[in-house]
């Protein structure tokens, strides 16, 4: 660039010193470093300010905590159970056709206790309502667990659902035992209801199953995410996604309380 292409700069003129004698010194003026601790005991006292409310609040809300039932809060600690992540998959012994071994495997899953379970001094320990009476022993009673109850009803529906596709239920019989389970003109009704093993009490029972299971769904309303699965991504089945789960230490506790049949 050629030398007539320079810019021109003009001198500024100097500043009288005492015309400054109004302004602070820079050393005295706070440094970037400065701000930054500044900012930072601002954020700690908010921090601590915040806590010593909580703690405030915690400190007061002890004697409502203290005041809690007692048995209550034994009976929660009773029934915890840690938790795992699990992956669903398929499992093609739960998915299959009633067969000794599909049969046994569903079986399995009630345990020995089928799902019930004796507690000792249930009313004064647990602040639970009475429960089943247990013969020789009047300070216990036998009590259900819904996870139980649950599986109960989906292995009561499993076997309807299949003995009406393989025959052993006609659409007629079939009307017939709803006609009865619902208060139908059948004179032996009664009687059926205690034979837990009849086609009445069963499709009865499977009614309630019904309810009982849209009941439990929606209480324990699990929102966990699902993935889609499928080469185009439109399969919502459940498998392959992580779910948060009881770990079976549920099987230890219905062991520890099992109901002793005479």
């Amino acid at each position: 660039m050629g030398a007539d292409m320079q810019p021109d700069y003009a001198r500024l003129p100097e500043v009288d010193q005492q015309s400054c004698d109004g302004f602070v010194s820079s050393e005295f003026l706070p440094t970037r470093r400065d701000r930054r601790k500044g900012i930072l005991y601002l954020v700690w006292f908010v921090f601590g300010v915040a806590s010593g409310a909580l703690l405030l609040k915690m400190l007061q809300d002890l004697p409502l905590l203290m005041t809690l039932d007692s048995s209550e809060a034994k009976l929660q600690s009773l029934l915890w159970m840690p938790t795992e992540i699990v992956v669903f998959q398929p499992n093609d012994l739960f998915a299959s056709i009633p067969s000794p071994t599909s049969d046994r495997a569903w079986d399995e899953l009630l345990g020995p206790s089928r799902g019930f379970v004796n507690f000792e001094n249930p009313e004064e320990e647990l602040g639970l309502p009475p429960g089943r009476p247990v013969p020789d022993d009047p300070k216990s009673a036998v009590y259900g667990i819904s996870m139980f109850h649950q599986l109960h009803c989906l292995i009561m529906i499993r076997e309807i659902y299949y003995g009406i596709l393989l025959g052993e239920y006609n659409t007629t019989m079939f009307h017939v035992e709803m006609d009865n389970a619902d208060g139908g003109a059948d004179k032996d009704n009664h009687e059926h209801e205690h034979d837990r093993s009849g086609k009445a009490f069963k499709i009865k029972h499977t009614k309630h199953c019904f309810d009982y299971l849209q009941q439990s769904i929606r209480c324990a309303g699990l929102m966990q995410v699902e993935m889609p699965q499928g080469p185009d991504r439109n399969i919502f089945d459940g498998y392959g996604s992580p779910h948060v789960c009881k770990r079976w230490d549920i099987t230890v506790f219905m062991e520890e309380h099992r109901v002793i049949e005479e």
